[in-house]
């Protein structure tokens, strides 16, 4: 093998490195949504399938010990056949690390810095991304302990802020909304942003502690399930009715905070928040993207991809819609069927055919 990522991470650091990735543009556009007072069910309802996705990940991961999606894919399906369906699952998360992109600029765009033009941000956010990717997962593994720790800390300081503007009757009437749509909501709360730790297959096999792998992914779901649901009822119960006609109801509920006259008007620490988690998931699909082309292109290092990986998943988030109303529309209506195959089929499919062809042999 021409690729050899000798970077380890913790049980700690993998938990941590999927509660921020889930977390990512999640904190912007929370998961879900459209049924009012009963939001906070999608992403329960939504964790529940995502597990189930992430079970068939966990089985792949652990019946081919040490070996990335990549690596299976060549296992299983040949080196021809195998190499088109790692093409389609990388297409897939440069396509989705493109649009995390463009969620970051829209929320640049018409909240902090709306005359900034795009390229600044590119240059700077996207560009340092680009710069801890290729400092490998271990060091990935550092950056983003520190970071999860202090979005996770900031969280629970502006939901504390919050609790004198909460109004309870703002989630009444309660189980009002038919099922068929609770459930449809809950579908995408699954899709995004839990059927995205797919892109964790590439990951996994890094983790110093393989026993533990599986506690650690699923933990990871189940934290950042109870920070959306801290998040929705945050924003359901300041806002109320008007909270699903925001384009982004975190940041406007915390612009409601007035603790005494004095701490009032904090949004910015809640853009800086969203920053900082859409930096961590451009991170991680960076890494994995140079990574999975590397092993792909059989390339000696994945370091060289820096630039090219770069700019091109930069030149797609910049291009990818001709407005916010586009990248809604995509994110509600397409998305959560677009998804489904590279997040379900394609390692579904790979780990039946592994079972049937009684994969992995000894000494493979």
């Amino acid at each position: 093998m021409l690729i050899q990522e000798e970077g380890k991470i913790s049980a700690f650091q993998l938990f941590l490195l999927i509660v921020g990735f889930t977390l990512g543009s999640s904190t912007l556009l929370p998961p879900g949504g459209g049924i009012g007072p009963d939001n906070w069910l999608a992403p329960i309802l939504g964790l529940g399938e995502g597990l189930l996705f992430a079970l068939i990940y966990l089985a792949l991961a652990s019946r081919f010990p040490g070996k990335t999606l990549v690596e299976i894919d060549d296992l299983v399906w040949g080196p021809y056949l195998g190499k088109l369906f790692s093409i389609a699952f990388l297409f897939y998360l440069f396509h989705l690390g493109s649009l995390v992109i463009t969620n970051a600029l829209d929320f640049i765009k018409f909240t902090l810095l709306p005359q900034t033009p795009p390229a600044v941000f590119i240059l700077f956010e996207v560009g340092v991304c680009a710069l801890a990717a290729s400092a490998g997962v271990e060091v990935l593994g550092r950056i983003v302990t520190v970071l999860v720790i202090a979005a996770t800390a900031m969280y629970f300081l502006v939901n504390i802020l919050l609790l004198p503007q909460i109004k309870w009757i703002n989630f009444q009437p309660l189980l009002a909304t038919p099922w068929l749509k609770i459930l449809a909501a809950g579908h995408r709360a699954a899709v995004f942003p839990f059927g995205e730790a797919v892109a964790f297959l590439m990951i996994i096999p890094f983790s110093n502690v393989p026993r533990r792998a599986r506690s650690s992914v699923v933990a990871g779901l189940c934290f950042t399930t109870l920070l959306f649901i801290g998040a929705i009822i945050r924003n359901t119960g300041v806002l109320g009715a008007t909270a699903d006609y925001f384009l982004y109801p975190g940041y406007s509920a915390s612009r409601l905070i007035n603790v005494g006259e004095i701490f009032s008007r904090l949004e910015i620490f809640m853009g800086i928040n969203y920053i900082t988690t859409i930096f961590i998931k451009t991170s991680i699909l960076i890494y994995i993207l140079m990574l999975g082309t590397a092993q792909l292109c059989k390339l000696h290092s994945y370091r060289t991809l820096t630039i090219p990986v770069w700019l091109l998943i930069s030149l797609l988030g910049m291009n990818n819609f001709a407005n916010v109303i586009q990248n809604l529309e995509f994110a509600n209506k397409v998305y959560p069927f677009y998804a489904l195959p590279f997040q379900v089929g394609i390692p579904l499919l790979t780990l039946v055919t592994a079972l049937i062809r009684k994969l992995p042999r000894e000494g493979y």
